[in-house]
């Protein structure tokens, strides 16, 4: 079985910002220099295999952490009252507090402006700052090729693959298709349609396949792709 997969290219973020910052000491000319180390993760739904940064969209679950690298080292930080603060709202506070999850207000195309704030009894602050950019549903169209049978139909499957959608599993989804511009019929696996094309091997043409993928529980939660494919 060989695998034909439509072109697209699927954003991706790295997974950790480091950002040096200066604190400077009570002691008259010492320095130290802190590197805050922040990572998030977003719990929007990736097909099995996908390698790359699963992105938030409008609604998005997402975990956060931070550790403070001090001279090679983590600095402790149980003495440190950590504040986050998403687009200016509260979202966790607390000692040694460097795990926090929440869910953004920000729309699609727009920044998730996270602040950290860490001060200790002793008035020390250290605080970061970073973003996280609100993305769109993603769908891709994978053709399964089958070697054609003589005397019966060449048969091609295709297969609608949905990234970044506020969903656990491909059947929370509703899948619609058309095959050139005309709705397909449905087949027992809504994510899959089977497309019959001439016995003849010698028939050339090409065929116009559009998926659609949509969370019914988000109406605004969708996203389509069309391909076209050639055979001969």
């Amino acid at each position: 079985m060989k695998y034909f997969y439509s072109a697209i290219f699927l954003k991706s973020m790295f997974i950790c910002t480091l950002t040096c910052v200066t604190l400077f000491t009570l002691s008259a000319h010492a320095q130290t220099s802190q590197v805050f180390i922040v990572s998030w993760k977003a719990h929007s739904f990736v097909p099995n295999g996908y390698a790359g940064k699963t992105l938030p969209t409008e609604k998005t679950v997402l975990d956060a952490s931070f550790e403070i690298l001090r001279n090679g080292a983590f600095m402790d930080l149980s003495d440190y009252d950590v504040t986050w603060t998403v687009d200016g709202r509260v979202v966790g506070q607390g000692k040694n507090k460097k795990i926090t999850s929440f869910t953004p207000t920000a729309f699609r195309g727009q920044n998730i402006d996270v602040h950290i704030a860490a001060e200790n009894s002793y008035g020390i602050m250290l605080s970061h700052d970073f973003s996280v950019l609100v993305s769109a549903p993603e769908l891709i169209i994978r053709s399964l090729y089958f070697p054609p049978v003589t005397g019966k139909p060449r048969e091609f499957k295709f297969q609608a693959l949905p990234y970044f959608f506020n969903v656990t599993d491909i059947p929370q989804l509703a899948f619609s298709w058309q095959v050139n511009g005309s709705p397909a019929t449905e087949t027992g696996e809504k994510d899959i349609l089977t497309v019959s094309l001439p016995s003849d091997p010698n028939t050339m043409g090409s065929v116009r396949i559009e998926a659609q993928a949509q969370n019914p529980q988000k109406a605004i939660e969708q996203a389509s792709r069309v391909v076209t494919y050639t055979f001969q």
